[in-house]
């Protein structure tokens, strides 16, 4: 928690939105159904076959019954007409026809659910991304994305070997950005870089679903999920690393995971792979990123970032072919609102402002907003030292930690916690902020020795 003499400074930054309504659609609500996972080695390899979502309605032609929606189209049928048990089919109630509301439904999942190979994949990308900037009217993709998503594209035609640069502020959609591309340019074979387990992590999720761009209906709902594979360990055999590499349109890893493999393992699963974006590319040191980048010589690289330059401040390598201003993210809202509080206390600086972050949510939650409090910190002694301040002034917020340091069971089950809203208050290390935090929470504190934000 912040020391500038006795003074601490409090920053609440708001949601957009007002307090969350929850409005109920008509419909069969279906959980997500997953293709057999499979691990290489301790590295799993999965596929989403259809994500959580909504049917509202029965749809077919030519007698043949379906179930549609934003995320593809599938066979249905009655419990008396059943389908062959060996396809994914939509079951429904006796005498359903098309163009009936469709109330509840199961799925026959097949024993077992085979992923697609990569390269049914890609066809299904051709023509599937739609190239809109997204208005008061119709859903698009944001002006930075759509600009950076131009950018790359066209840097691309230029065969240049440089790595490409994009610098994209905060909470612009860098992320949206590489699934746009993934799909408009039909990756063979990605290779998605970032800092740490929880951003691996983040980033895998986003690419197993696509992130919005299908429930927005930018990308169109012909194209399927990709087959995205974690790398949590090193190989230590060649013959693993290609089967890994070959079963994947998505390779999610961290600069840690991937120098964990045997050297010849390792080029050979860099060798299998088109393409490399690094994902907060700023906090990749100089000679762990120039290891991966010196096996994509010739290939398309690509850095994303909110600041072109590193942790240790020197400039990011490669060539900047789009930046986003600043200013403009602040004139197009991308940024909430934020609300200076100073808070001067002479003898404990730490507990006055924690006690106000405090009350401001209670306050946001009593007025229905879905928030969280995120505490963050330079150090794993100082998140220590805060978490337990937290446990005594608000034991019901039930406080969670999470650092790179704790074992990866208690990781999960903090992030569960704060995801479930079981927990309302995170303290987390620095580089920890952004994959502890949803779109939805927008109370984040930040504690170092010198200032406080909340």
């Amino acid at each position: 928690m912040g020391l500038l003499g006795n003074r601490g400074i409090l920053t609440f930054q708001m949601s957009e939105s007002g307090p969350v309504d929850v409005v109920k659609t008509p419909g069969w609500q279906c959980g997500n159904v997953w293709a057999r996972p499979e691990m290489f080695g301790a590295n799993p390899v999965k596929q989403l076959i259809v994500p959580s979502s909504m049917f509202s309605a029965v749809s077919g032609r030519n007698g043949a019954l379906e179930v549609a929606n934003n995320y593809g189209s599938w066979a249905a049928a009655t419990a008396d007409r059943p389908l062959a048990d060996d396809r994914l089919w939509a079951r429904l109630q006796l005498g359903a026809e098309p163009g009936d509301p469709l109330a509840a439904a199961s799925w026959n999942v097949p024993k077992p659910l085979l992923r697609s190979s990569p390269g049914t994949v890609l066809d299904s990308y051709s023509d599937a991304l739609t190239f809109s900037e997204e208005s008061k009217d119709r859903p698009g993709l944001r002006s930075p994305q759509l600009g950076a998503v131009h950018a790359v594209l066209g840097y691309w035609t230029t065969r240049r070997s440089t790595p490409a640069t994009v610098v994209m502020p905060t909470g612009t959609g860098k992320t949206e950005t590489m699934l746009a591309l993934l799909v408009a340019a039909r990756l063979p074979r990605l290779l998605v870089l970032v800092p740490s387990d929880a951003l691996r992590e983040q980033v895998a999720g986003k690419f197993e679903t696509l992130g919005v761009l299908q429930e927005l209906g930018i990308v169109n709902n012909q194209a399927l999920r990709p087959v995205v594979g974690r790398v949590l360990h090193g190989f230590a055999e060649q013959e693993a690393a290609a089967a890994f590499a070959g079963a994947c349109n998505v390779i999610v890893a961290t600069p840690q995971s991937l120098g964990a493999s045997d050297p010849e393992a390792l080029a050979v699963l860099l060798g299998a792979c088109s393409h490399l974006f690094v994902d907060e590319a700023h906090h990749v040191a100089a000679r762990t990123w120039s290891a991966v980048r010196d096996e994509f010589a010739g290939k398309e690289v690509v850095q994303f970032t909110a600041t072109p330059f590193r942790e240790d401040g020197r400039h990011l390598q490669g060539r900047v072919i789009y930046s986003f201003p600043l200013r403009e993210a602040q004139i197009q809202r991308y940024f909430s609102q934020i609300d200076y509080t100073s808070v001067i206390d002479f003898e404990d600086v730490d507990r006055a402002l924690a006690k106000q972050s405090i009350a401001k949510l209670r306050s946001d939650l009593a007025e229905g907003y879905d928030h969280i409090l995120m505490a963050r910190v330079s150090g794993i002694p100082r998140a220590k030292e805060i978490k337990e301040l937290y446990d005594t002034l608000a034991p019901d917020l039930a406080p969670v930690i999470v650092n790179y340091q704790m074992p990866k069971g208690y990781q999960r089950d903090a992030l569960q916690s704060l995801s479930e809203r079981n927990s309302r208050i995170i303290v987390c290390v620095t580089c920890w902020a952004r994959a502890s935090t949803s779109r939805r929470s927008r109370s984040p504190l930040s504690m170092t020795r010198k200032r406080a934000w909340l």
